[in-house]
């Protein structure tokens, strides 16, 4: 909305690294100390979120804000990215999981006040969904647009809406 541009691109030294474009001029993001980040989405505050290489050489999930990248973790698997943030701060993406119920290693993410939550734990654990994604978007009422994914094998979009009382605010 603000005329800004996130993505990656190539430095003088041939490492990919997420960008930021605003006002006529590109910034390198860098990275989590690996030698390589990519940028996906971005807020109205100039809060960027995408994935990066660590020092150890994880892809983690990462938020840039204030000049600075933060290593937003996993949930117990290898990798996680971020996709999308909205103006609350809240984060959505994708991570792998090491126990999955269905056999999906992929689980959708919401970030929110510093901590990582696998949505399908914020669903009724009566529910034959297991939400798993390669793309999905949070607007700034905290609604996600997702893929959910059934015990028989069927895939259908969902519109997740935030109810009270919930660990998200």
């Amino acid at each position: 909305n603000l005329g800004q541009v996130v993505g990656a691109s190539q430095t003088k030294s041939r490492e990919w690294h997420a960008f930021l474009y605003s006002n006529g001029s590109m910034q390198d993001l860098g990275t989590l100390g690996g030698d390589w980040s990519k940028a996906y989405g971005i807020n109205n505050l100039g809060q960027v979120v995408g994935e990066s290489k660590t020092k150890s050489g994880e892809r983690h999930a990462f938020l840039y804000s204030n000049g600075s990248m933060q290593d937003l973790g996993t949930l117990g698997g290898d990798w996680s990215i971020a996709h999308k943030i909205n103006d609350r701060g809240q984060i959505v993406g994708m991570v792998s999981h090491p126990t999955a119920k269905i056999g999906w290693s992929e689980h959708a993410f919401l970030y929110s006040d510093g901590i990582m939550w696998d949505l399908n734990d914020l669903v009724s654990p009566a529910s034959e969904w297991q939400f798993i994604i390669w793309e999905s978007t949070i607007n700034n009422a905290g609604q996600i647009a997702t893929t959910g994914v059934s015990s028989r094998g069927l895939s259908r979009a969902f519109l997740l809406i935030p109810i009270s009382p919930s660990p998200i605010s």
